[in-house]
């Protein structure tokens, strides 16, 4: 797709002091239409022009956060912080966000995202402190010790 895919409706709303503006595609790509109106975003930093990912229903997508590749965000989600959504991930329905000390964490159905790190909840149960150190060193295997029962806990009760 050489073509850029959205364009901003016109349509925006303030969201916790955050301008976000609503997509409207206008190059046809995969299932989504020419015309159809998308989610919304705060700005074309949030939304890759080419590839299929996209933003559609009330999904909203802000700050530093990249949607990219093949991904979809949809249905009520929330995507914001310096979050990365990529390849065919997929994050829909109701999302929990927490902005920690040392990285921001979403917890969606099946999944948590913990920096730029997506498992499944399960996947997250049998991580270490030990492996988070190897992937983002000390403070945030600290980190991870101290709050991994709290994450887990939230993530179960979805």
């Amino acid at each position: 797709m050489s073509e850029k895919k959205y364009k901003f409706n016109g349509k925006t709303k303030i969201v916790n002091g955050v301008k976000l503006n609503q997509i409207v595609c206008v190059t046809a790509f995969l299932d989504v239409l020419a015309g159809e109106a998308g989610g919304w975003i705060e700005g074309h930093k949030n939304l890759d022009q080419f590839g299929s990912a996209w933003v559609s229903g009330s999904a909203r997508v802000s700050g530093s956060a990249r949607v990219f590749g093949s991904a979809r965000v949809s249905e009520n989600a929330r995507v914001s912080g310096s979050a990365r959504v990529s390849g065919d991930a997929r994050v829909s329905g109701k999302v929990f966000t927490i902005n920690s000390q040392y990285h921001h964490v979403t917890i969606t159905d099946n999944h948590i995202q913990i920096a730029c790190e997506l498992k499944t909840i399960k996947q997250w149960k049998k991580t270490t402190a030990l492996d988070v150190e190897k992937m983002d060193g000390k403070k945030s295997a600290d980190a991870w010790e101290k709050s991994k029962d709290f994450i887990i806990m939230l993530a179960e009760e979805r």
